[in-house]
């Protein structure tokens, strides 16, 4: 920025410098240097001659320390609703009976998530229950520069049996990142939550469904679950998930193409998500040791 001043003999000048800074400097030890072109003269009052005399020495860096934690907002001004699939809007409702499946899109305005590089991805929360149903981004991570001013995340599509959610009940919607290695919802604090709801679908109460809302009837490919690791050959893996019964997150793995793949995992009993490049598409399996 370029500022033009006048500072007057004996007086003191004070003025604010704006700065933008990237998420990446939040607890670093940063150096801060002013760069200016000073010039001083004085002013023959009789004939209204200037004089400059010698320049000022310019001040040397100041150091500060960037605090780590703060309550800046992620993103700023927001627009979200569940669309069709040719585009169209639909407020926070899928009536299964008018759409064969929906997404959520919602365009953000970058505010202090600047810098962020990492996963993304939604959740919806039951407003009577509590009971957190993962919900994958497309796209599935962000890399946001300094200069980018806004962003448009997708849900994937929200059909009948791969989403389970009871019918007229609220969800509230939350965009999950990665934050210092914490889960952290980022979507913006309203005064009243964004939730939406389906109609029309199979699930009429919670007895209907299976904890994580993931639907686990898909019985292909071949997972075993032996001694703590979790074994998956599935021809063109794109990413393995594995929640716990509860609908927390354990554990995502990006395979990147490839057809098999092992995961160490404590005694228990867990919900395997599977994406793949195939005609096999989502595969869902519940697996216990």
């Amino acid at each position: 920025m370029s500022r033009s001043l006048i500072i007057y003999p004996y007086g003191t000048t004070v003025f604010d410098v704006p700065l933008t800074l990237p998420r990446q400097v939040k607890g670093q030890k940063c150096r801060i240097r002013i760069k200016a072109d000073v010039t001083h003269y004085i002013v023959d009052k009789e004939v209204g001659t200037r004089i400059d005399v010698k320049d000022y020495k310019m001040r040397e860096p100041w150091y500060v320390t960037i605090a780590k934690t703060g309550n800046e907002k992620f993103f700023g001004s927001t627009i979200i609703s569940v669309e069709d699939a040719d585009g169209v809007g639909h407020g926070n409702e899928i009536d299964y009976e008018a759409l064969q499946k929906a997404r959520l899109h919602a365009s953000f305005e970058v505010v202090g998530a600047a810098g962020y590089v990492g996963p993304v991805r939604y959740q919806l929360t039951d407003m009577v229950t509590g009971r957190v149903v993962p919900l994958g981004a497309d796209p599935s991570s962000l890399n946001l520069t300094d200069g980018q001013s806004g962003i448009g995340v997708y849900s994937i599509w929200m059909a009948k049996n791969n989403v389970q959610l009871v019918n007229g009940r609220w969800y509230k919607v939350g965009l999950i990142v990665n934050l210092d290695g914490k889960d952290v919802d980022v979507f913006p604090k309203w005064e009243n939550p964004y939730c939406i709801r389906v109609l029309n679908g199979p699930y009429n109460s919670d007895d209907d469904i299976t904890p994580t809302g993931i639907n686990t009837t898909e019985t292909k490919g071949n997972i075993t679950f032996e001694g703590g690791v979790l074994n998956i050959q599935q021809t063109g893996l794109q990413t393995v998930s594995v929640y716990s019964l509860n609908g927390a997150l354990v554990q995502r793995v990006d395979a990147a193409g490839k057809n098999n793949l092992t995961i160490s995992l404590p005694h228990g009993t867990y919900i395997v998500k599977i994406t793949t490049n195939t005609a096999a598409g989502n595969l869902v399996r519940k697996v216990s040791w």
